[in-house]
């Protein structure tokens, strides 16, 4: 929820839009693994590889718009 959150808020200055993200109930019959939330921390993977982000993610989200938007703009 806090991604697409973000998404919607870095999205609204490029499109003049305010995109309103809501929850609803998931649909029935899902599997366990379905129906649980995940949260990754890297600090392993980091300490293992060396492994930094060159962007951060709402840096990331807004090259990814802007370039999205962009792409629209040529073809056009």
């Amino acid at each position: 929820a806090q991604a697409f959150r973000l998404v919607a808020e870095r999205a609204a200055p490029l499109t003049g839009r305010e995109v309103p993200v809501v929850s609803v109930e998931p649909p029935q019959g899902l599997s366990r693994i379905e129906e649980r939330n995940f949260v990754a921390d890297a600090s392993r993977f980091r300490s293992v590889t060396g492994w930094t982000p060159r962007v951060a993610l709402a840096e990331g989200i807004d090259l990814t718009l802007k370039s999205f938007q962009a792409g629209q703009t040529a073809t056009s």
